[in-house]
């Protein structure tokens, strides 16, 4: 990943997680599409933690569904997409 947001990747993991729980469920989706590199720690398990602080510190959003993860959710609530799948007979 080449510009200014290489230099995310090249801080230690603990900073990182620290700053983007502070962030919007919103910006970490659209920080999520930004590189494989940054898809790949904010996609994992392990940054479960940052999804649930960043939607508490919104205030306004509802627990997250039990069916679903927290990144799901986010996209759910903030992705430009259809998250359903509906298939046609012809």
């Amino acid at each position: 990943m080449r510009g200014k947001l290489s230099k995310l990747l090249e801080m230690p993991m603990e900073i990182f997680t620290e700053v983007a729980c502070y962030m919007s469920p919103e910006d970490l989706l659209n920080l999520s599409r930004a590189s494989a590199g940054l898809r790949e720690i904010l996609m994992s398990k392990s940054s479960k933690r940052v999804w649930e602080a960043a939607r508490t510190i919104q205030g306004t959003i509802p627990p997250c569904p039990s069916d679903l993860s927290e990144p799901q959710y986010a996209d759910l609530l903030f992705g430009k997409g259809c998250s359903v799948s509906v298939r046609v007979r012809l």
